[in-house]
């Protein structure tokens, strides 16, 4: 278990997107998988840290990394407002730009792009874990 911890500060992203560019080297995980956890990290992090805090104290997320032979397996965990984005109503695609509303269209790339997501509410903690396959 690989584990980085940030403040909800949304310059800290960049220390996320070092710590996972280093540890997809030293594991060999393709560059493709390490920019799709990029992706994926940037959305939730983002969220929690932009939306998630109703102070303007600082706050620790965690996040964890655990390979197996087939996957990248990431937890993050964070003390922010409870959301569980696996409620997220699916965006209508199917509307022209002005139509649509505002939110959503993050978390169902977010979904589109891992091979597991959920999402758990344990010690008001919001825990959410996702998993690709890197094989």
């Amino acid at each position: 278990m690989h584990k980085i911890e940030i403040k909800n500060k949304l310059p800290e992203l960049e220390n996320v997107v070092k710590f996972l560019g280093e540890f997809g080297k030293e594991n060999n995980i393709l560059p493709k998988i390490v920019s799709i956890y990029n992706i994926v990290l940037d959305e939730i992090l983002s969220n929690t840290i932009m939306y998630g805090y109703e102070d303007k104290e600082e706050h620790t997320i965690a996040i964890e990394f655990e390979l197996s032979k087939s996957m990248l397996i990431c937890k993050v965990t964070d003390d922010a407002v409870e959301f569980d984005p696996t409620k997220v109503a699916k965006p209508d695609l199917s509307l022209d730009v002005e139509s649509k509303r505002i939110g959503g269209l993050g978390i169902h790339i977010v979904k589109k792009m891992t091979d597991y997501f959920s999402y758990k509410r344990d010690n008001n903690k919001n825990i959410v874990l996702f998993k690709k396959k890197i094989s």
